[in-house]
C-alpha cells in the first residue's frame, strides 16, 4: 500500500494536510505561533520582546484565566 511508504507522494500530501489542520487548530485556540492571539495583539514578535514585556503578557493571561475560573468547592 502506498501510504505505508513514508516517502510516497500520498504520504507527504497527507502530512502537509495534517500539519495545516493542526496549525489552524492552534491558531484558533490562541496558542503561541505565527497566528496566535498574542502576535495579533502586539506589534512585536514574542521572540523579540524583552523579559519585562513577556512577563506583562503572562500576567495578563493569568488574570484572564483567573477571571474565567469557577469555584467548585462543595458548600
Amino acid at each position: 500500500m502506498e501510504l505505508e511508504n513514508p516517502d510516497s507522494e500520498a504520504t507527504k500530501l497527507i502530512r502537509v494536510e495534517i500539519q495545516k489542520a493542526l496549525d489552524e487548530d492552534r491558531s484558533e485556540a490562541g496558542d503561541i505561533g505565527k497566528h496566535s492571539q498574542s502576535q495579533r495583539n502586539h506589534e512585536q514578535n514574542l521572540a523579540e520582546m524583552t523579559p519585562e514585556e513577556l512577563s506583562a503578557i503572562i500576567d495578563r493571561w493569568e488574570g484572564e484565566k483567573v477571571a474565567l475560573a469557577k469555584d467548585i468547592t462543595p458548600v
